[in-house]
């Protein structure tokens, strides 16, 4: 079947296509869903919607032989804007071309304010996207996005279970994006292999991430960029968290990171903590802060092997303000942290003007400062301060106070630092026993 300009499903209507099935686009081509589109092929037998220039499917259809080869944007795409559409077992190819005057394609499938069921179902070659969500509901289940030249998938608001699905070979594996209310992303057991940039990348959406696994891409985790966490928000152990430039969580709400939570900071990346940041490690899954560089933990993010190490500063602080009392940090590690890129020295974790709880904290191999205290009487228990040997100006250490800082420190060994305790003006401490001072 051959479709010509800009077909359409009127409301009302349903389209049924059988197993087997192919259907071409001429050149930039399309078909809106005001209706229902059921599309149900087989494992046997997909249903094929490509390019009218692909004789893969369907023979040699436009009588060119191989004159003309297919091409991702040959055709513009299917957009589906009602409810009760199902996709199943279907095959999208060589889409993605935008119209001029009308922008809302730029993927082989657009589904708009609507619910539908997408399932073993292939999106490759399209020009944009191999599919785009915008605010729509359902299940996006064991589905294959390949060889798209932006997004495997992309998803705007809506409620979508994304499980079980392939993203392979594009320049991002999967788009989050969110400009409304909250919405329920659920993104599971996903497989992310391959993609030119970052396995996921996440912007204002607050998704549910659980068992993705991700390997030969760009970078191989989760990117959160230029993001402010306005609302309460769990961050669940899963690939490696990717911090960009203005990671906060804002006055008034609560980010919780679960056991065995990674985050990892870009060159010079920071968090502030504007609201209230819980960071529940244990002993054996501790929550863990690090440069993109370190692949101690999760693995190796940054997608290069040993080309590049982590160092002292490649990042830049963990930063708690005076709005995020009552923090706490249990079972923590921060390392690499104090970026040697500005002038004032920072810490790896700087407390200003509030007081939080570290508990079983490990802050070490930070640049010029592991842990900086400025007005705060802050607890810290149980705790490791160690290896911060920057060779610059001679005194900067494991703890800087400033200020009116007087914390209260107990059972924590300060070992390997240029300084250990550093008190700057009237700073001081409150010695709660058990301390260790090594070399």
């Amino acid at each position: 079947y051959i479709i010509y300009g800009a077909s359409r499903i009127p409301p009302g209507v349903t389209l049924a296509i059988e197993p087997g099935v192919v259907v071409k686009f001429a050149s930039h081509a399309s078909l809106y869903v005001d209706g229902i589109l059921t599309a149900e092929g087989t494992d046997a037998h997909p249903i094929i919607f490509t390019s009218l220039n692909d004789d893969t499917y369907g023979g040699d259809t436009n009588g060119n032989a191989s004159s003309i080869t297919p091409a991702a944007g040959d055709w513009t795409g299917i957009r589906i804007n009602e409810n009760g559409s199902l996709l199943a077992h279907t095959r999208f190819r060589y889409a993605g071309y935008a119209v001029v005057l009308d922008d809302t394609y730029f993927a082989s499938l657009r589904v708009e304010n609507a619910a539908i069921s997408i399932t073993h179902s292939i999106f490759e070659h399209s020009l944009r996207f191999g599919m785009f969500l915008v605010n729509t509901e359902g299940d996006i289940t064991q589905n294959t996005f390949q060889d798209n030249t932006e997004s495997g998938a992309y998803i705007q608001d809506g409620d979508i279970v994304f499980s079980n699905n392939i993203s392979q070979r594009n320049r991002y594996g999967l788009t989050l994006f969110s400009i409304g209310e909250s919405h329920e992303m659920t993104i599971e057991e996903n497989t992310f292999m391959d993609n030119r940039e970052d396995a996921i990348t996440v912007t204002l959406a607050r998704p549910s991430f659980s068992q993705n696994t991700a390997q030969g891409n760009g970078t191989n985790g989760i990117r959160f960029s230029i993001h402010a966490f306005a609302e309460d928000y769990l961050l669940t152990k899963d690939l490696p968290y990717i911090f960009a430039y203005g990671a906060a969580v804002d006055e008034g709400a609560t980010l919780t990171l679960e056991a065995g939570t990674v985050i990892k900071f870009v060159d010079g990346g920071l968090f502030s903590a504007r609201g209230r940041l819980i960071s529940s490690g244990t002993a054996e899954n501790p929550v863990i802060f690090t440069s993109l560089h370190d692949d101690d933990y999760g693995g190796d993010t940054n997608g290069n092997a040993t080309t590049t190490t982590p160092a002292a500063g490649d990042w830049y602080s963990l930063t708690f303000l005076a709005t995020a009392e009552n923090s706490t940090l249990t079972h923590t590690k921060i390392r690499y942290g104090g970026s040697k890129f500005v002038w004032v020295p920072s810490g790896a974790v700087r407390i200003q003007d509030t007081d939080i709880t570290l508990d079983h904290v490990t802050v070490e191999q930070n640049y010029l400062i592991g842990l900086y205290l400025s007005n705060s009487a802050s607890v810290i228990l149980n705790s490791t301060i160690r290896d911060h040997t920057t060779p610059v100006l001679g005194f900067y250490g494991g703890l800087f106070l400033t200020g009116e800082a007087l914390p209260t420190i107990a059972t924590t060994t300060f070992s390997q630092n240029l300084t250990h305790i550093f008190k700057e003006g009237g700073a001081d401490y409150v010695d709660g026993g058990g301390n260790v001072f090594g070399e």
